[in-house]
């Protein structure tokens, strides 16, 4: 089963709480060895799907939506993205150069054709 979220980044605390438990539990009601999470690892609700999809046992596939993505992150979250990305069974890449609107519509379009692959 191949799973792809859509998040936001600077949530509040209190709603970046609710999210996290929220993937949470809906990680927890899928088989680890069906799951297939899938989502670009920017800091916030994507890094927060991908730890939890790897945690539960589950394997993860990572959209790179332009070139210059990971240059896009704030610094103390490139770590974390090249962790996942490491991690990743595959990796699908925009092909895009910059990291703006029209980047992250593409790695959109591509989380949503793997869940209908």
């Amino acid at each position: 089963m191949r799973l792809g979220i859509m998040g936001h980044r600077g949530l509040s605390p209190q709603v970046e709480a609710q999210v996290h438990t929220f993937l949470c539990e809906l990680i927890d009601g899928i088989a680890a060895e069906e799951l297939v999470g899938t989502r670009w690892v920017s800091d916030g609700p994507g890094a927060w799907f991908a730890q939890i999809v790897l945690a539960h046992g589950g394997r993860l596939g990572v959209v790179i939506p332009a070139v210059g993505y990971r240059e896009s992150l704030p610094d103390r979250h490139r770590p974390v993205h090249d962790e996942l990305t490491a991690r990743a069974v595959e990796v699908h890449r925009a092909g895009l150069r910059e990291p703006n609107a029209r980047a992250h519509q593409a790695g959109t379009d591509i989380v949503v054709a793997w869940q209908t692959d």
